[in-house]
């Protein structure tokens, strides 16, 4: 069984996150993503969203992770010769 803590009818298992938690979680990623985009450093954007510079770091490797493996701004390929 996973340990559960109730919090503002958020319940925290192993680390995660989940209810209205979740949510404001969710937003600050967004904005993280924002200021990424404009080449904000890890340690303004932590500081602004009160967050530890080690997680803006983490979100940044996994949205790279992410783009990298999605194909994001590829052009598309098409199969056969004319």
């Amino acid at each position: 069984m996973i340990p559960a803590v109730q919090r503002d009818h958020a319940v925290r298992t192993e680390g995660r996150v989940y209810g209205p938690e979740q949510e404001k979680r969710e937003q600050l990623r967004l904005e993280a993503a924002e200021r990424f985009e404009r080449g904000d450093e890890a340690t303004v954007i932590a500081a602004d969203l009160r967050v530890t510079e080690r997680t803006v770091r983490r979100w940044r490797k996994v949205r790279c992770e992410f783009i990298a493996t999605s194909g994001a701004g590829r052009p598309p390929m098409f199969g056969g010769a004319g």
